[in-house]
């Protein structure tokens, strides 16, 4: 398997999304490329059926001669070449148990393919791709411009419940896109992004107080190379209710944990503006004030804020101040 070198390998996590996940694979599979891709397709332990849907969905559109079934401690391991799509190959890792809840990284499993190949994209297990020459369109680009390490592009909204989503992926522009610009306002979506994996040499370190993955690997690209934006909507981003987003528990533990994930950013990349970093800091440390549970803890982080960005958390709390009157 190892020795095939794969141009582009898909990086998907999916966990309980056994009702999207043929949407996301149909995206893969169907991609015109004039080079070979891997899927790397990890499920990480889901308890809906998930597992059964993507064994299902091998077995009926991948190739029997190529297919093979192995089974490690840690996963169940399926690999075949797709019927049709002969630049399309497949591994999926079927989790024995939730590597998230754990905090356990999956990368390591997945090295034997990644290493042999060129570009990372990503999806995840509920976003699907639109567009079937969207890996063939950014590799070409990447290709034709070497000095670029990175592209992504505009992708469509999917909302499936009611919800004031502040987040807008349609209107990215034809033209490069900076590590501060994009730090200060995310715009990428996951699914969106091909990158040369060789920008995983930066060594970053505090790695277990970083809470958003994709943020890193805009910053890592940045630092190999320059970053392009591209206006053709060439992906789905879903907004559902099982999303992370709208988890409640998880989105308050995420906000208590934003002070050290923007503090190891500064740390970690040097070259990022200061008062754009320094601003994000100190919006955490307010926004984590509002869910403390004492006025102890409440009076330190607007401290802690102040001592990053003074005159960013002094307009936050007149404008919080205003809005009472």
């Amino acid at each position: 398997m190892a020795e095939i070198t794969y141009k582009v390998a898909i990086r998907c996590y999916t966990y309980n999304q056994s009702i999207y996940i043929k949407d996301t694979i149909d995206g893969f599979v169907k991609q015109k490329t004039d080079f070979p891709y891997i899927i790397l397709l990890v499920d990480d332990a889901s308890t809906d059926g998930e597992q059964d849907v993507i064994t299902d969905y091998i077995n009926n559109n991948f190739n029997d001669t190529t297919l093979s079934y192995s089974e490690t401690d840690y996963a169940k391991v399926i690999y075949a070449q797709h019927k049709v799509n002969t630049n399309c190959y497949i591994v999926s890792l079927l989790l024995k148990y939730n590597h998230f809840s754990k905090q356990l990284s999956k990368l390591p499993y997945l090295q034997q393919w990644r290493s042999n190949s060129i570009y990372e994209a990503l999806c995840e297990g509920d976003d699907y791709w639109t567009d079937s020459n969207k890996l063939q369109i950014q590799v070409e680009f990447l290709e034709s411009n070497p000095d670029y390490s990175m592209c992504f592009h505009s992708a469509f909204l999917k909302k499936e419940i009611k919800d004031n989503y502040d987040l807008d992926f349609s209107n990215i522009e034809d033209r490069d896109y900076s590590a501060d610009e994009l730090l200060a306002k995310w715009i990428v979506p996951t699914a969106s992004m091909l990158y040369k994996l060789e920008i995983y040499n930066y060594h970053l370190n505090d790695r277990s107080k970083f809470l958003n993955g994709d943020i890193l690997l805009v910053l890592q690209s940045a630092f190999l190379g320059r970053i392009r934006g591209m206006s053709d909507a060439m992906s789905v981003y879903r907004v559902h209710s099982c999303g992370v987003t709208y988890n409640n528990d998880i989105k308050i533990d995420r906000l208590k944990k934003y002070p050290s994930h923007y503090i190891a950013i500064k740390k970690n990349f040097p070259f990022v503006k200061r008062n754009i970093i320094n601003k994000l800091i100190s919006k955490s440390f307010i926004e984590r004030a509002t869910i403390q549970n004492t006025n102890i803890q409440k009076i330190a982080d607007v401290l802690a804020a102040l001592k990053y960005a003074p005159i960013t958390t002094m307009r936050i709390i007149i404008k919080e101040y205003l809005k009472k009157l």
